[in-house]
Formats: structure tokens, C-alpha cells, sequence
């Protein structure tokens, strides 16, 4: 028959748990820590291992359960992307691997990539985890794109009014000139005209003169 724990009894029994835990944590030698990183949508971002490596140490990077990167001992067996994995075209020619430290930059990063990023480190026997926990920012439907794009989009038009109003202005002191070379190439074709009709009317009267004259 189960018979329900006392509140001491209950007490124990959790001791013992965590206590059991910590030993199994103990044993296997992995300290795993939590990175977040947040990086805008176009940008390089490199993802620090903060150990030192030399030709017996080994590192592996793994996206999403795939492993997209590695360095070992054997120079032969460091690579990147597809050279890991042929599933992992997307990081085909974008990712860098540090051969000295094993940091990890992706270039030219994309919303896609957003995710968690785990290395594992083997160094002088001792395995430590680190996971990256990526966020990408500024795509193309965020908020902060579609305010930017606002208010570019205000400013050039301000631009434009303004643009439009010094040429209204310039335009309004040109009308009055205009009219005023208009004016006077009028009235000097007027005055040209009369001075050339006067001296005929004249002629014609000394002429009628002479005829009733010699009448």
C-alpha cells in the first residue's frame, strides 16, 4: 500500500534529487551556456567560441541539428557549409571559419537564419557547449524598415514642393518683365511706323500744290 509522504520525508526525497543531479552533471564534464544575439537582416555577425585551439582540439557548429561547420586535427576535415553537409546549401559561400580560435561568422545573414547555433569544444579532453540564440532584426516587413521608408519617402517629397514653390517664385517676377519688353517692341514698331508714313503725307500735299498751280 502507497501511503502519502510526510512534509520532512518530502523535504528529503527532493535533496536527494537535486543532489543526484548535480553529480550526473558533474560526471559528464559539459557546461552548456545560452548566448542571444540579435543582428540586422544584411549584416556579418561572428559567434565567439572564447577558447584558443591548437591541432588536437576539435570544434563542431550545428544549425538546427545540422552540422554546417567543423575543425579537427586533420586539416583535411575543417569545412564549411556544404563542404560539412551537403543539406546545407543555405550557407553556401557565407560562412568563415576562425582556425585559430574556431568563431563562426555568417555573412550576409538572412531572416532564414534566425535560430540557435550550437558549438560544441573538445580541448585537452574537456567537452564545453555554447548555444547562440540568433534573432535577426530590420527585415523588410519590420517596423523599423517601414518607418525609415516613410520617412524618406516624406522627405523627397518635401524636397519636390520645395523645388516647386522657388520655381513658382522665379516665375512671378519674370511675368511683369516679359510684359514690358512686349510694351515697348510695341510701341517702337508705333513710333518706327510713324515716322516712316509722316514725310509721305507731306510729299503728297507739295505735289497736289504744284498741279493746281500749273492749272
Amino acid at each position: 500500500m502507497w501511503r502519502r509522504l510526510s512534509r520532512g520525508e518530502q523535504i528529503h526525497v527532493c535533496q536527494r534529487l537535486v543532489s543526484c543531479y548535480s553529480v550526473s552533471q558533474s560526471a559528464s564534464g559539459v557546461d552548456t551556456d545560452r548566448v542571444p544575439v540579435s543582428v540586422m537582416e544584411g549584416e556579418s555577425v561572428t559567434l565567439h567560441t572564447g577558447v584558443k585551439t591548437n591541432q588536437r582540439d576539435r570544434i563542431r557548429w550545428y544549425f538546427n541539428d545540422t552540422r554546417i561547420a567543423q575543425m579537427t586535427g586533420d586539416q583535411s576535415k575543417i569545412c564549411t557549409d556544404v563542404q560539412c553537409n551537403e543539406d546545407t546549401e543555405r550557407f553556401r559561400d557565407r560562412l568563415k571559419l576562425d582556425h585559430q580560435t574556431g568563431s563562426l561568422t555568417i555573412m550576409n545573414i538572412r531572416n532564414t537564419d534566425a535560430g540557435d547555433y550550437y558549438v560544441e569544444t573538445i580541448i585537452s579532453g574537456n567537452i564545453s557547449e555554447k548555444i547562440f540564440s540568433v534573432t535577426i532584426t530590420g527585415g523588410s516587413g519590420s517596423k523599423e524598415v517601414q518607418m525609415k521608408r516613410m520617412m524618406e519617402m516624406e522627405g523627397a517629397s518635401d524636397t519636390l514642393n520645395n523645388e516647386s514653390d522657388q520655381g513658382s517664385g522665379n516665375l512671378v517676377p519674370a511675368v511683369p518683365v516679359a510684359v514690358l519688353l512686349v510694351l515697348a517692341v510695341g510701341v517702337g514698331v508705333t513710333y518706327w511706323c510713324y515716322r516712316k508714313n509722316k514725310p509721305r503725307k507731306r510729299n503728297a500735299s507739295i505735289t497736289h500744290e504744284k498741279v493746281q498751280m500749273m492749272i
